[in-house]
């Protein structure tokens, strides 16, 4: 019996690729997905709901046909068309969002967009000051414990 020899780390890089696309792709799709509904309608709200379950079953069942139905085809019709049904998969599913782009709801921003770094300095040196103020106020806690002899050790854990 052989040994199998090591394999190459240009072979690793579509694993590599796939982890990159599938977590950029998962959390986002969803997300989108959950910005096609209104919270505060109460059908939408239901909607919403039934939109996740439908997400995350079809997910599921995605991950099955992959498992089983393509490793089939694979092993009995050949890997050409092992990896060319999926890649027609995407070419349609890319279509159909392409299409439909114009239909999607796009939520307006709630909050005001940063002044540039005048508000995260500003935020920066507010948080200085108050650090700056709690030390102050440990030291004179420190001071007076000594004065009346109890543990300083409790306020240096503070």
């Amino acid at each position: 019996m052989g040994y199998a020899r090591p394999h190459h780390p240009k072979q690793y890089s579509a694993l590599y690729i796939i982890a990159v696309g599938a977590g950029g792709t998962k959390p986002n799709i969803s997300t989108f997905g959950a910005d096609q509904f209104d919270d505060i309608n109460p059908h939408e709200k239901k909607l919403k709901v039934s939109f996740f379950n439908w997400w995350t079953f079809s997910s599921f069942i995605g991950g099955l046909v992959a498992t089983l139905g393509l490793v089939y085809i694979q092993e009995n019709l050949g890997w050409g068309l092992g990896y060319g049904v999926p890649t027609v998969g995407l070419i349609v599913s890319l279509l159909i969002f392409y299409i439909g782009v114009p239909t999607y709801r796009h939520k307006v921003r709630k909050t005001e967009p940063r002044n540039g770094d005048d508000d995260s300095v500003a935020k920066m040196k507010a948080a200085k000051d108050a650090l700056q103020e709690k030390e102050k106020i440990v030291e004179r806690l420190k001071k007076y414990f000594d004065i009346l002899g109890g543990p300083s050790t409790f306020i240096q854990l503070y």
